[in-house]
């Protein structure tokens, strides 16, 4: 290869920072942080559970080649209302060493008002890292394959 040839790529990055009044441990019973592109789609979903009271706050954004067709602050099913329901599903090979046995997952996102839905699965395939912290509890990150499995309307 010549020392003067440049290669310049394009893509997309993200940097995820979690800032809180109190450590982690002290606020969420856990959560699940998930980004993924399946062109021409990208897409987000934050679901930490809180410790005092176990409710699950999930926010959810979709886009389709870079602008927004999508942002959801609920799990709960409306009519009005955009929301989102993300399922853990179980049998696929791969799944970390924790006491969490889920190998892949099931993304839903819902826009009533416009009557569309998109569904995503994201499958692990690789561990990235993993760290345990007693108890089965601790942190597993999956390198993994995202497929669109259907928009349709609602």
């Amino acid at each position: 290869m010549d020392s003067e040839t440049l290669f310049i790529f394009t893509g997309i990055g993200g940097h995820n920072r979690i800032w809180g009044a109190f450590n982690r441990i002290t606020m969420v019973q856990g959560w699940h942080i998930i980004r993924a592109t399946v062109s021409p789609y990208s897409l987000t979903y934050w679901e930490p559970k809180e410790q005092a009271s176990g409710l699950i706050r999930p926010s959810a954004f979709l886009a389709k080649d870079e602008p927004k067709i999508l942002s959801a602050q609920t799990e709960r099913t409306s009519q009005i209302e955009n929301y989102t329901t993300f399922s853990k599903l179980e049998g696929s090979q791969l799944q970390g060493g924790l006491a969490d046995n889920t190998t892949s997952y099931k993304l839903d996102y819902t826009a009533p008002s416009e009557r569309k839905h998109w569904q995503f699965i994201l499958e692990h395939k690789n561990i990235e890292y993993e760290l345990g912290m007693g108890g089965g509890s601790g942190l597993t990150g999956f390198i993994g394959t995202t497929t669109v499995v259907r928009r349709m309307r609602v």
